[in-house]
């Protein structure tokens, strides 16, 4: 069996990546279960597999849920992400742990704000989490059951770094995200978490 530090070093290629369809089924229940209204937008797609949402201002690249919390609480989009792994920056502003999306997608949650008053948060779930959050060097864990890690895109904007190499950067120029615009990428550590009440809580 690999060692953390194996798994943190080797190729993306050789992890297990969680499935997406899973995760937004146990996010949309998470949801459910506290009483909330969720609409999963995930197969209104416009062909390439990215769920649409028909702004005022045309159609743009949805979110994968909408919810509407109960007690008349505004509602708001999620997209939902499960990764295998957080992503390891060595260059500044690292060391450091971080997630990322899409640039383009992130400017499109934010018009999606705008244009309809419901803000977007990112959720991740992952497989394998760091054991210290500030030190890239103490390797990897397999995540704790019913962890969420959220954060608002317009957080994201405000902590975040705009990144236009992303994800391919030197070693391959041809990748730089959807629509040539590279990444919006933060720290993890500037993400709250959240745990599922149906699972024990960590400390």
């Amino acid at each position: 069996m690999k060692s953390d530090r194996a798994l943190q070093d080797s190729p993306r290629s050789t992890l297990v990546t969680p499935n997406w369809q899973a995760a937004e089924l146990a996010r949309a229940t998470f949801h459910w279960n506290s009483g909330a209204m969720v609409i999963m937008l995930t197969h209104n797609t416009d062909g390439s597999g990215a769920p649409i949402i028909h702004l005022p201002s045309g159609l743009e690249v949805s979110p994968d849920l909408e919810v509407q919390p109960r007690d008349g609480l505004l509602p708001f989009f999620e997209d939902v992400k499960a990764k295998a792994v957080p992503d390891v920056r060595r260059n500044p502003p690292g060391p450091r742990w971080e997630h990322g999306i899409d640039y383009s997608i992130a400017e499109a949650y934010r018009r999606a704000h705008v244009e309809t008053l419901r803000p977007t948060i990112v959720v991740i779930q992952e497989s394998r989490e760091p054991v210290d959050p500030r030190d890239v060097t103490k390797g990897l864990r397999p995540a704790r059951i019913g962890q969420w890690l959220t954060l608002s895109i317009d957080d994201a904007f405000l902590v975040g770094e705009h990144r236009p190499d992303w994800p391919g950067g030197k070693a391959n120029p041809a990748n730089r995200g959807r629509n040539g615009k590279g990444g919006l990428l933060w720290a993890r550590e500037a993400m709250s978490i959240e745990y599922d009440a149906r699972y024990q809580r960590f400390s």
